[in-house]
């Protein structure tokens, strides 16, 4: 499991000159254990949330030559319909990161996590971070934004399957990608093999990166023969407010 685990670590490894930095460190704290499984939430990914010791990841770091990581929240994103508690779950796990990256200065670095789709909340969240507990990854201010609407009908027989691939490739590209600002799948309720996705990308260059990921290229490749047709709608949004505001996560 350990070997196993070391492999998954280290596909998201960046080398900087002699430097090796783990892009993609998922801290799981207990206080965010605790608030997913308060919401039954702790197998939204089709398995177990793992545990996750500083003192052990950074032995592990040792042992793989790693420098620093960057500490991000992992999935589920903590929104389960209240504002007000997801902000202080993203409020306390913010706290803890910010801890640990004082505690051990140059060893960890860290993304603040935000309480989306609530907006509001997620600027000012985003702004505590960033001036006061000095989160590392700093607002972005992207292009134009892309707003796509994806109308796709799915073969009856492939239905549960389909559903299966869309619902991964949305968790997945929301909690990796800082380019993709959404991905909403929807079904038709009088027709559940009509499914609509609202695709939102920060820019072009967003969207180009997300076609080349993995775990996209396994959503296209898995449901190629699922489809029975697909449309896809580009859209000049009538209120760009908030799409305009800087895309942060």
């Amino acid at each position: 499991m350990k070997k196993l685990l070391s492999i998954i670590s280290l596909m998201s490894i960046s080398i900087i000159g002699s430097a090796q930095i783990d892009v993609h460190c998922h801290m799981i704290s207990n206080a965010y254990l605790e608030a997913v499984k308060a919401h039954g939430m702790e197998m939204d990914e089709g398995f177990p949330i793992p545990g996750w010791d500083a003192d052990a990841h950074l032995q592990f770091m040792d042992e793989a030559g790693i420098r620093t990581s960057v500490l991000t929240m992992p999935a589920p994103q903590p929104y389960f319909g209240d504002g007000a508690e997801s902000a202080a779950i993203c409020r306390k796990y913010n706290e803890e990161a910010a801890a640990l990256k004082a505690l051990h200065p140059g060893r960890f670095l860290f993304c603040a996590a935000l309480p989306l789709p609530d907006v509001e909340r997620a600027l000012e969240e985003a702004k505590y971070a960033l001036e006061v507990l000095g989160a590392d990854i700093p607002v972005r201010e992207y292009g134009e934004r892309i707003v796509r609407l994806a109308e796709i009908e799915v073969y009856p027989d492939k239905l549960d399957e389909y559903l299966t691939f869309a619902k991964e490739v949305g968790t997945v590209s929301m909690s990796v990608e800082p380019g993709v600002i959404g991905l909403f799948s929807m079904q038709d309720k009088a027709n559940p093999c009509k499914v609509y996705i609202l695709e939102v990308y920060a820019d072009n260059e967003a969207y180009q990166a997300h076609l080349k990921t993995a775990h996209f290229k396994k959503y296209k490749e898995g449901t190629a023969q699922m489809v029975k047709s697909l449309k896809l709608i580009d859209t000049n949004p009538l209120v760009t407010a908030t799409l305009n505001k800087s895309a942060v996560r």
